[in-house]
């Protein structure tokens, strides 16, 4: 059995990715920007014969936990499991009258649940904090599902600026979807302070080619996400981490994908045994 990843939106107009394997579906992030956009992925699911059981989110910030896709997740009676802070930011906008909707929450970083691995349907989550803003918590998910012939592993991280226990769980990951939010260089021409809480295109470089140093097998697909639009591109993130790459010896033989920011990206598809 395969499992298949696409990215919906990324960056800071809007975040989400989807991941779905044995009939099963899962949402990482809501922070796409309009509702169709949701509304056209349930319907891809379903003309699949995809369910979707669960929503992730990562952290509060608007870009990942917009109240649109908020209220289609109450109407269908689908889980969210989020960290208690965004769980009491969507209370609260509720409450005020902000958002609408009754949402199954389900929070993810209290007491004996914080980094515990729970399971949804056929996948096997572990949530990993990592750190972001230093107001709230923010969390990366390590992903397990039964392949044909062995276990298949995604890793979804994206907002953060210091990765914590994180690269131990990128060794032999099949799908990674890392940050690599800017260029040190165009961030000093076009200064941002928010910039200072995302992962920089060396960082992003380094921790990749670390974890392939110390892996089996190199991953099949991995996405780079979240690139700022006015402070990356796609040519400066791939150019950055063939540097590191090539500089450490470390060979670059997987396939690198930056994330579209504003449109869906092509569906991958991950395999037991890919050759």
């Amino acid at each position: 059995m395969s499992l298949f990843f696409r990215t919906l939106r990324s960056g800071s107009s809007g975040n989400a990715q989807l991941l779905y394997s044995h009939g099963c579906a899962l949402l990482i992030d809501l922070g796409l920007p309009v509702r169709t956009a949701l509304r056209e992925t349930l319907a891809d699911l379903r003309q699949k014969g995809v369910k979707p059981i669960a929503a992730l989110i990562t952290h509060e910030h608007g870009d990942h936990f917009a109240p649109g896709p908020l209220r289609a997740m109450s109407g269908l009676e689908i889980p969210v499991y989020a960290p208690q802070k965004a769980i009491n930011f969507a209370v609260e906008q509720l409450r005020m009258g902000f958002w609408s909707g009754r949402p199954d929450f389900r929070p993810i970083d209290v007491g004996e649940s914080w980094e515990r691995p729970f399971t949804l349907g056929p996948f096997t989550i572990r949530p990993i904090e990592v750190t972001h803003n230093p107001d709230g918590s923010c969390f990366a998910y390590h992903i397990t599902v039964a392949g044909r012939d062995r276990e298949l592993t995604a890793v979804i991280a994206t907002d953060l600026c210091h990765p914590r226990s994180l690269p131990a769980h990128l060794v032999d990951a099949d799908l990674i979807y890392l940050e690599c939010n800017h260029d040190p260089h165009l961030l000093k021409l076009r200064p941002n302070a928010g910039s200072h809480f995302h992962l920089e295109n060396s960082r992003c470089a380094d921790l990749l080619a670390t974890a392939r140093a110390a892996s089996a097998r190199p991953p099949q697909h991995t996405f780079l996400g979240h690139l700022s639009e006015r402070r990356n591109s796609p040519t400066i993130a791939l150019d950055t981490i063939r540097s590191v790459f090539t500089s450490r010896s470390v060979p670059l033989d997987f396939p690198l994908i930056p994330a579209p920011r504003h449109h869906p990206s092509l569906t991958v598809e991950i395999l037991s045994s890919p050759h």
